[in-house]
């Protein structure tokens, strides 16, 4: 049976008292629709850590990481700043900027 989101979400109730609360509906865990859900109402408000600052210690330095599926890409700046990162928009969705995972090099977009 194909449920709305709207349905899905209406299988919890949080206002139960003590007595009849229950653990998220099982389709939660599964639903795509959800996980999206989730992605851009906890991810997609907030700052999210994505690494230690010793890991970009160096001008050039950088590391990859993946935040809310979406791969990010840290660097430090010739100017030694890290700057705010955001998606790149016009990214392919299945490429990649970076084939190592770390160091000191140049980086190059597909």
């Amino acid at each position: 049976m194909n449920q709305s989101v709207h349905e899905i979400l209406n299988l919890y109730n949080p206002d139960h008292p003590l007595e009849r609360a229950s653990t998220i509906p099982a389709p939660w865990y599964r639903d795509a629709r959800i996980y999206d859900l989730e992605l851009a109402a906890v991810f997609g408000k907030s700052w999210q850590v994505a690494g230690r600052l010793d890991q970009v210690r160096e001008k050039g330095a950088f590391f990859t990481t993946d935040i809310a599926s979406e791969p990010v890409v840290v660097v430090r700046g010739d100017d030694a700043q890290l700057p705010p990162l955001s998606r790149n928009p016009t990214a392919a969705p299945s490429s990649s900027a970076v084939p190592i995972t770390a160091g000191p090099t140049a980086l190059m977009a597909p």
